[in-house]
């Protein structure tokens, strides 16, 4: 009796440290992904801030940018969670050979039409 419990006890443990490691991980991978993003979008505002600044208007707007990067670091956790483009990412070989073939026919079809009529 005691053996079933200890499984059952060893089973929990097992899920929530495998539910901390996860939550751990995507904690890691939000803060990079808002770091890269709250980069990018101060870079965006220093340099409105330069452009700006020869007008005469000195502004700062670098709170925006934090709070912009977080929201769409989020966002695109939220989209990795709810696997929102797997959908693209291996078509059936028959639909990509079909794009292959509409976009040879879209490129080289004119080229032909046009030298035969010479």
């Amino acid at each position: 009796m005691k053996s079933d419990l200890d499984g059952v006890g060893t089973r929990s443990v097992k899920h929530a440290s495998s539910l901390k490691e996860k939550a751990a991980e995507e904690f890691r991978e939000f803060w990079a992904i808002a770091i890269y993003l709250i980069l990018m979008f101060s870079a965006f505002t220093s340099y409105r801030r330069l452009i700006l600044s020869e007008s005469g208007v000195t502004e700062l707007h670098y709170g925006f940018a934090v709070v912009k990067g977080l929201v769409l670091a989020k966002v695109i956790l939220v989209g990795q969670a709810l696997r929102l483009g797997r959908r693209f990412e291996a078509p059936p070989l028959i639909q990509s050979s079909a794009s292959q073939v509409g976009c040879v026919r879209t490129v080289f079809l004119p080229v032909h039409h046009t030298r035969a009529r010479d």
